[in-house]
């Protein structure tokens, strides 16, 4: 399978992750949902560990530090997903493939082909067309400026990662199902260590009813989402840049389960989004 394949399987089960996160949300608090959905990744992946690729001390470090980025990516999505519509919060998420080109260019030397520019303008132009969109909603205001700005910096930490994720794969030259099970399991450690300490101390709790069908569902899609990413990006051929345009075509998913499922408004107008996603994703997938 082509790694342009590989990264829109990635993109549509990430929609779906999207989901199912945004419905666990609605019933059990950020934080729980957050360290369940990690745990259950984590105890899914261990017993590969140690049947997998055996790597140098140095590719656990970098793992261990994506982990970390990636902890305090997701903590401040979580919590700032709980308090904005999904569609606008994927709206600020897909900025992420913007800042992801410019590290990719800037910092790998990437360039892309002509054809692939047009994709990736593309892609951006419906999700810069989204952000506009997400002025006018009718639940934005002070506060939630204040979780837009939260989630927008998580996006940036996010953009790092993706970073790393390249070092990773090509650089260090680490098999993509080995980099997945040892960063399910890593940051399973990382989000377990303090929830330990508010549990201990009572600052929080963990209760039968928050163990909704949801949750299990968001481990899953997310350990397909990044199979499919992770084995497009070690491919030779394949550009930071492009995968990341690619994946985000989560947007499309998105968009449709909050419109469908959480009845949020506006479909009309956010629909030019969505043809500027599927038009720049298209080009890539038939001419890139």
């Amino acid at each position: 399978m082509d790694w342009i394949t590989l990264s829109i399987l990635s993109a549509a089960s990430l929609g779906f992750y999207e989901i199912s996160r945004k419905l666990s949300l609605q019933k059990v608090p950020a934080l729980n949902v957050l360290w369940l959905s990690i745990i259950i990744s984590g105890l899914l992946a261990a017993p590969f560990a140690f049947q997998s690729t055996v790597i140098p001390l140095e590719a656990h470090l970098w793992i261990l530090i994506k982990s970390a980025i990636i902890c305090l990516s997701w903590a401040g999505e979580f919590f700032a997903l709980k308090q904005i519509p999904l569609s606008i919060g994927m709206a600020v998420r897909s900025t992420g493939p913007f800042f992801t080109t410019l590290v990719a260019v800037f910092f790998f030397r990437e360039m892309p082909s002509t054809i692939e520019w047009t994709g990736i303008s593309l892609v951006l132009a419906g999700y810069f067309n989204f952000i506009f969109l997400a002025r006018f909603h009718k639940h934005t205001g002070t506060l939630r400026y204040r979780w837009l700005m939260l989630i927008f910096l998580a996006t940036l930490l996010g953009t790092f990662s993706s970073g790393i994720d390249r070092h990773i794969l090509k650089a260090l030259s680490v098999p993509p199902l080995t980099f997945l099970v040892w960063f399910s399991i890593y940051i399973a450690i990382l989000t377990s260590l303090p929830m330990i300490i508010l549990l201990t101390n009572k600052v929080t709790s963990v209760k039968r009813s928050d163990f909704v069908w949801a949750i299990p569902l968001i481990s899953i899609l997310l350990i397909f989402s990044d199979w499919f990413y992770y084995t497009a990006l070690a491919n030779i051929d394949s550009s930071l840049s492009v995968v990341s345009a690619l994946r985000r075509g989560a947007l499309i998913i998105s968009v449709l389960g909050g419109v469908v499922i959480f009845r949020e408004g506006k479909f009309i107008n956010k629909m030019t989004a969505i043809c500027f996603v599927f038009s720049g994703i298209a080009i890539l997938k038939l001419f890139g």
